[in-house]
Protein backbone atom coordinates (compact mmCIF):
# COMPACT_ATOMS: atom_id res chain seq x y z
CA UNK A 1 0.00 0.00 0.00
CA UNK A 2 1.07 3.21 -0.72
CA UNK A 3 1.61 5.46 2.63
CA UNK A 4 1.98 8.80 0.54
CA UNK A 5 4.83 9.61 3.40
CA UNK A 6 7.09 12.84 1.66
CA UNK A 7 10.35 11.35 3.79
CA UNK A 8 9.75 8.12 1.37
CA UNK A 9 10.43 10.33 -1.87
CA UNK A 10 14.01 10.50 -3.17
CA UNK A 11 15.76 13.45 -1.44
CA UNK A 12 16.42 16.21 -4.15
CA UNK A 13 20.37 16.84 -4.77
CA UNK A 14 20.83 20.89 -4.22
CA UNK A 15 24.39 20.49 -4.28
CA UNK A 16 24.80 21.43 -8.27
CA UNK A 17 22.76 24.54 -7.95
CA UNK A 18 24.49 25.73 -4.53
CA UNK A 19 27.94 25.33 -6.58
CA UNK A 20 26.46 26.81 -9.49
CA UNK A 21 25.29 29.90 -7.08
CA UNK A 22 28.40 30.43 -5.58
CA UNK A 23 30.66 30.25 -8.40
CA UNK A 24 27.90 33.24 -10.19
CA UNK A 25 28.10 35.13 -6.89
CA UNK A 26 31.92 35.45 -6.95
CA UNK A 27 31.66 36.30 -10.85
CA UNK A 28 29.34 38.89 -10.57
CA UNK A 29 31.18 40.41 -7.54
CA UNK A 30 34.90 39.90 -9.51
CA UNK A 31 33.13 42.23 -11.94
CA UNK A 32 31.67 44.60 -10.33
CA UNK A 33 34.80 45.75 -8.94
CA UNK A 34 36.79 45.43 -11.82
CA UNK A 35 34.03 47.65 -13.05
CA UNK A 36 33.15 45.17 -16.21
CA UNK A 37 30.15 45.58 -18.36
CA UNK A 38 28.62 41.76 -18.27
CA UNK A 39 25.98 42.23 -21.26
CA UNK A 40 23.25 39.25 -21.23
CA UNK A 41 24.22 38.45 -17.77
CA UNK A 42 20.92 38.89 -16.17
CA UNK A 43 20.10 36.78 -13.02
CA UNK A 44 19.55 36.98 -9.44
CA UNK A 45 22.34 36.29 -6.92
CA UNK A 46 20.06 35.07 -4.01
CA UNK A 47 17.41 32.58 -3.52
CA UNK A 48 18.42 29.63 -6.06
CA UNK A 49 19.19 31.40 -9.56
CA UNK A 50 19.35 29.88 -13.07
CA UNK A 51 22.81 29.46 -14.46
CA UNK A 52 23.18 31.75 -17.77
CA UNK A 53 22.56 29.86 -21.15
CA UNK A 54 25.17 28.82 -23.62
CA UNK A 55 23.95 31.44 -25.96
CA UNK A 56 24.82 34.24 -23.46
CA UNK A 57 28.12 36.32 -23.86
CA UNK A 58 29.65 35.23 -20.91
CA UNK A 59 32.80 33.66 -22.38
CA UNK A 60 33.67 36.89 -23.49
CA UNK A 61 32.83 38.84 -20.07
CA UNK A 62 35.31 35.95 -18.46
CA UNK A 63 38.36 36.73 -21.12
CA UNK A 64 38.13 40.35 -20.18
CA UNK A 65 38.01 40.08 -16.51
CA UNK A 66 40.75 37.35 -17.41
CA UNK A 67 42.62 40.02 -19.56
CA UNK A 68 42.26 42.18 -16.56
CA UNK A 69 43.90 40.11 -13.85
CA UNK A 70 47.39 40.75 -14.30
CA UNK A 71 48.85 39.58 -11.52
CA UNK A 72 50.87 42.40 -10.63
CA UNK A 73 52.21 40.49 -7.53
CA UNK A 74 54.05 38.29 -9.65
CA UNK A 75 54.93 41.43 -12.19
CA UNK A 76 56.99 43.13 -9.39
CA UNK A 77 59.00 40.48 -8.15
CA UNK A 78 62.50 41.46 -8.70
CA UNK A 79 64.56 39.20 -11.19
CA UNK A 80 62.37 36.36 -10.68
CA UNK A 81 63.23 33.34 -13.01
CA UNK A 82 60.19 32.47 -14.89
CA UNK A 83 59.38 29.06 -15.14
CA UNK A 84 59.40 27.77 -18.74
CA UNK A 85 56.99 25.65 -20.56
CA UNK A 86 53.54 27.40 -19.02
CA UNK A 87 50.33 25.65 -20.27
CA UNK A 88 48.23 28.82 -20.35
CA UNK A 89 50.75 31.49 -21.08
CA UNK A 90 50.14 31.97 -24.85
CA UNK A 91 46.26 32.19 -24.18
CA UNK A 92 47.07 35.07 -21.60
CA UNK A 93 48.77 36.60 -23.80
CA UNK A 94 45.90 36.59 -26.30
CA UNK A 95 43.88 38.00 -24.03
CA UNK A 96 46.41 40.87 -22.66
CA UNK A 97 47.15 42.17 -26.44
CA UNK A 98 43.08 42.10 -27.04
CA UNK A 99 42.66 44.20 -24.25
CA UNK A 100 45.49 46.83 -25.62
CA UNK A 101 44.46 46.87 -29.14
CA UNK A 102 41.16 48.37 -27.45
CA UNK A 103 43.22 51.57 -26.30
CA UNK A 104 41.10 51.51 -23.04
CA UNK A 105 42.28 51.87 -19.75
CA UNK A 106 44.61 54.29 -17.98
CA UNK A 107 48.32 54.31 -18.21
CA UNK A 108 48.95 52.40 -15.21
CA UNK A 109 46.39 49.45 -16.29
CA UNK A 110 47.94 49.28 -20.10
CA UNK A 111 51.57 49.66 -18.96
CA UNK A 112 50.57 46.17 -16.58
CA UNK A 113 48.91 44.42 -19.58
CA UNK A 114 52.24 45.19 -21.76
CA UNK A 115 54.64 43.36 -18.83
CA UNK A 116 52.29 40.65 -18.59
CA UNK A 117 52.11 40.29 -22.09
CA UNK A 118 55.93 40.07 -22.28
CA UNK A 119 56.45 37.72 -19.82
CA UNK A 120 53.89 35.46 -21.70
CA UNK A 121 56.36 35.98 -24.90
CA UNK A 122 59.07 35.25 -22.48
CA UNK A 123 57.94 31.92 -21.82
CA UNK A 124 57.31 31.14 -25.13
CA UNK A 125 60.75 31.76 -26.00
CA UNK A 126 59.94 35.10 -28.31
CA UNK A 127 62.50 37.28 -26.86
CA UNK A 128 61.88 40.16 -29.55
CA UNK A 129 58.09 40.47 -28.61
CA UNK A 130 58.42 40.18 -25.45
CA UNK A 131 61.17 43.06 -25.55
CA UNK A 132 58.86 45.21 -27.90
CA UNK A 133 56.11 44.85 -25.41
CA UNK A 134 58.09 46.26 -22.21
CA UNK A 135 59.52 48.76 -24.15
CA UNK A 136 55.29 49.95 -25.04
CA UNK A 137 54.87 49.92 -21.06
CA UNK A 138 58.00 51.94 -20.17
CA UNK A 139 56.91 54.73 -22.95
CA UNK A 140 52.95 54.25 -21.96
CA UNK A 141 54.08 55.19 -18.19
CA UNK A 142 57.98 56.15 -18.04
CA UNK A 143 58.01 55.40 -14.14
CA UNK A 144 56.82 51.94 -14.55
CA UNK A 145 59.39 50.06 -12.89
CA UNK A 146 58.73 46.12 -13.80
CA UNK A 147 58.68 47.57 -17.34
CA UNK A 148 62.60 49.06 -16.82
CA UNK A 149 63.17 45.82 -14.86
CA UNK A 150 62.63 43.59 -17.58
CA UNK A 151 64.50 45.41 -19.97
CA UNK A 152 67.59 45.99 -17.49
CA UNK A 153 67.63 42.04 -17.10
CA UNK A 154 67.02 41.59 -21.21
CA UNK A 155 69.85 44.20 -21.63
CA UNK A 156 72.17 42.50 -19.41
CA UNK A 157 71.38 38.65 -21.00
CA UNK A 158 72.74 40.58 -24.44
CA UNK A 159 75.98 42.21 -22.58
CA UNK A 160 74.69 45.52 -23.29
CA UNK A 161 75.65 46.75 -19.51
CA UNK A 162 75.86 50.24 -20.32
CA UNK A 163 72.13 50.29 -21.77
CA UNK A 164 71.03 48.31 -18.14
CA UNK A 165 72.30 51.22 -16.17
CA UNK A 166 69.82 53.57 -17.20
CA UNK A 167 66.93 51.06 -16.66
CA UNK A 168 68.17 50.40 -13.32
CA UNK A 169 68.72 54.13 -12.86
CA UNK A 170 64.50 54.25 -12.94
CA UNK A 171 64.47 51.59 -10.92
CA UNK A 172 66.17 52.65 -7.92
CA UNK A 173 64.69 56.18 -8.51
CA UNK A 174 60.96 54.91 -8.78
CA UNK A 175 61.65 51.35 -6.47
CA UNK A 176 60.14 50.72 -3.28
CA UNK A 177 62.58 51.86 0.08
CA UNK A 178 63.12 48.58 0.82
CA UNK A 179 64.91 47.52 -2.70
CA UNK A 180 66.73 50.54 -3.20
CA UNK A 181 70.11 50.10 -1.31
CA UNK A 182 70.35 46.55 -3.18
CA UNK A 183 69.43 48.32 -6.55
CA UNK A 184 72.64 50.64 -5.37
CA UNK A 185 75.07 47.88 -4.29
CA UNK A 186 73.77 46.04 -7.94
CA UNK A 187 74.54 49.26 -9.82
CA UNK A 188 78.08 49.15 -8.29
CA UNK A 189 78.60 45.70 -9.91
CA UNK A 190 77.45 46.97 -13.11
CA UNK A 191 79.94 49.92 -12.45
CA UNK A 192 82.78 47.48 -12.63
CA UNK A 193 81.53 44.95 -15.28
CA UNK A 194 81.16 48.09 -17.73
CA UNK A 195 85.19 49.29 -16.51
CA UNK A 196 83.81 52.05 -13.99
CA UNK A 197 85.59 51.23 -11.32
CA UNK A 198 86.00 54.05 -9.74
CA UNK A 199 82.53 55.03 -10.08
CA UNK A 200 81.93 52.05 -8.29
CA UNK A 201 84.26 52.95 -5.53
CA UNK A 202 82.88 56.16 -4.52
CA UNK A 203 79.19 54.24 -4.96
CA UNK A 204 80.17 51.69 -2.56
CA UNK A 205 81.46 54.06 0.13
CA UNK A 206 78.38 56.35 -0.14
CA UNK A 207 76.12 53.02 0.94
CA UNK A 208 78.47 52.11 3.44
CA UNK A 209 78.10 55.63 5.20
CA UNK A 210 74.40 54.85 5.19
CA UNK A 211 74.32 51.44 6.28
CA UNK A 212 78.50 50.64 7.88
CA UNK A 213 77.59 47.32 9.33
CA UNK A 214 76.10 46.02 5.95
CA UNK A 215 78.70 42.95 4.97
CA UNK A 216 77.50 42.49 1.26
CA UNK A 217 78.50 45.82 0.58
CA UNK A 218 81.97 45.82 2.80
CA UNK A 219 83.42 42.30 0.32
CA UNK A 220 81.98 43.99 -2.66
CA UNK A 221 84.03 46.81 -2.01
CA UNK A 222 86.66 44.24 -1.15
CA UNK A 223 86.25 42.97 -4.77
CA UNK A 224 86.64 46.62 -6.16
CA UNK A 225 89.58 47.35 -4.50
CA UNK A 226 91.52 43.92 -5.69
CA UNK A 227 90.78 44.42 -8.94
CA UNK A 228 92.18 48.40 -9.16
CA UNK A 229 95.08 46.83 -7.34
CA UNK A 230 94.86 49.46 -4.52
CA UNK A 231 97.15 47.41 -1.73
CA UNK A 232 96.99 49.77 1.03
CA UNK A 233 93.15 50.81 0.70
CA UNK A 234 92.35 46.70 0.14
CA UNK A 235 94.58 46.57 3.57
CA UNK A 236 91.89 49.01 5.44
CA UNK A 237 88.82 47.86 3.93
CA UNK A 238 89.77 44.27 5.01
CA UNK A 239 89.64 45.46 8.69
CA UNK A 240 86.48 47.01 8.51
CA UNK A 241 84.92 44.35 6.66
CA UNK A 242 86.17 41.85 9.47
CA UNK A 243 84.53 44.33 12.03
CA UNK A 244 81.64 44.50 10.43
CA UNK A 245 81.04 41.07 10.47
CA UNK A 246 79.62 38.91 13.35
CA UNK A 247 80.77 35.94 12.24
CA UNK A 248 83.88 34.84 14.07
CA UNK A 249 85.25 32.64 11.93
CA UNK A 250 84.49 35.08 8.72
CA UNK A 251 86.49 38.03 10.52
CA UNK A 252 88.98 35.39 11.21
CA UNK A 253 89.27 34.44 7.31
CA UNK A 254 89.59 38.59 6.25
CA UNK A 255 91.83 39.31 8.65
CA UNK A 256 94.06 36.29 7.94
CA UNK A 257 93.64 37.63 4.20
CA UNK A 258 95.25 41.08 5.08
CA UNK A 259 98.13 39.23 6.90
CA UNK A 260 98.91 37.46 4.04
CA UNK A 261 98.57 40.62 2.12
CA UNK A 262 100.63 42.44 4.03
CA UNK A 263 103.31 39.36 4.40
CA UNK A 264 103.64 39.71 0.48
CA UNK A 265 104.38 43.62 0.60
CA UNK A 266 107.07 42.51 2.94
CA UNK A 267 105.71 43.95 5.69
CA UNK A 268 106.28 41.04 8.24
CA UNK A 269 105.62 43.42 11.46
CA UNK A 270 101.84 44.04 10.46
CA UNK A 271 101.70 40.73 9.20
CA UNK A 272 102.31 39.44 12.46
CA UNK A 273 99.79 41.57 14.05
CA UNK A 274 97.08 40.65 11.86
CA UNK A 275 97.49 36.78 11.68
CA UNK A 276 97.66 36.87 15.39
CA UNK A 277 93.96 38.94 15.55
CA UNK A 278 93.28 36.35 13.21
CA UNK A 279 93.59 33.47 15.16
CA UNK A 280 92.39 35.45 18.10
CA UNK A 281 88.81 35.65 15.35
CA UNK A 282 89.03 32.13 14.16
CA UNK A 283 90.27 29.69 16.98
CA UNK A 284 89.56 26.69 14.13
CA UNK A 285 91.62 28.43 11.53
CA UNK A 286 94.72 26.62 10.85
CA UNK A 287 96.16 29.33 8.29
CA UNK A 288 97.17 32.14 10.64
CA UNK A 289 98.80 29.66 13.04
CA UNK A 290 101.13 28.21 10.17
CA UNK A 291 101.33 31.99 8.80
CA UNK A 292 103.16 32.97 12.11
CA UNK A 293 105.17 29.91 12.80
CA UNK A 294 106.63 30.85 8.79
CA UNK A 295 107.19 34.58 9.95
CA UNK A 296 109.08 33.41 13.13
CA UNK A 297 111.73 31.46 10.80
CA UNK A 298 112.41 34.35 8.64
Amino acid sequence: AQTGRAEDAPARDTSSSTAEAVGIAEYVESASELGVEEEGVDFEVSGQPEPPARDEPVPDAKRRLLALNVQPARIYLPDQAEVAGDPDATFRRELCEEELTTGKGAPAQRAALSVEAGVCCELAGDADSAHEHYRQAAKVMPAFVPAHRRLRRALLGAGRVSDALAHLDVEIEHGSIKEKFALERLKADLFVRAGHRQEAEELLERLLEKNPDDLRTHLALLEVLYASGRAEQLDTQLGRAAAATGERWLAGALLALRGRLLEVAEQDARAAQAFAAASTEGANLRAPAWALARLSLR
